[in-house]
């Protein structure tokens, strides 16, 4: 439990100092920085102003020095954003969390840290949701998607989230349909992630 703590502790220190990659706005224009816009070149996508579809993610081990990221695509959402005065939706229905093919696609390498069974992930947004859910299965469930998750914790602030090795992980953020004057959009995506077994 101690070891824990000073990992929270760490990681909430490298946000403070890091920034998170937060993007600040006003009026729906940028105003701040982040490390999500893609530079020419880069293979990242570059996102303007008003976000026209669900931005990807980073994540990044709050304890690592590599500070490497590893970039999440959604693949369930719906998002509506002011066009020419007129609201535009879209709508993007992927695959249930469970239906993922465990042999296909990345996995996250959760690092061991003297025997902590977590590790805290900085996650960098283009703008940074109202509110993020995390849902947690065991990897064994693959398939069964009528299994209910084993874990299910709801932030505010949606900057980090405790990763587990050999885990399903489904992130569902909500950007606020009241901030819509503001951002120029508005939705909700998920995020799919599975964890390599420890």
């Amino acid at each position: 439990m101690k070891k824990r703590y000073i990992a929270l502790a760490a990681a909430a220190a490298l946000c403070l100092l890091s920034g998170c990659g937060r993007t600040e706005y006003y009026h729906g224009y940028l105003t701040g920085t982040s490390s999500m816009p893609a530079e020419s070149g880069s293979g990242r996508p570059n996102y303007s102003i008003p976000l026209t579809t669900a931005p990807e993610i980073a994540l990044t081990d709050a304890l690592s020095s590599k500070q490497s990221e590893f970039i999440v695509q959604s693949g369930n959402f719906s998002w509506s954003y002011q066009k020419n005065d007129k609201l535009e939706s879209i709508i993007a229905c992927g695959t249930h969390p469970l239906d993922q093919n465990q042999q296909k696609g990345n996995k996250l390498k959760i690092p061991e840290y003297q025997g902590t069974d977590a590790v805290f992930y900085v996650i960098s947004w283009i703008v940074t949701p109202d509110k993020l859910t995390v849902r947690e299965w065991d990897i064994s469930k693959l398939g069964d998607t009528e299994a209910a998750p084993d874990a299910e914790n709801t932030y505010e602030d949606a900057t980090m989230a405790e990763l587990k090795p050999g885990k399903v992980y489904e992130l569902t953020a909500v950007w606020d349909e009241e901030k819509l004057d503001q951002n120029q959009f508005y939705g909700e995506a998920s995020y799919t992630l599975l964890t390599e077994q420890g």
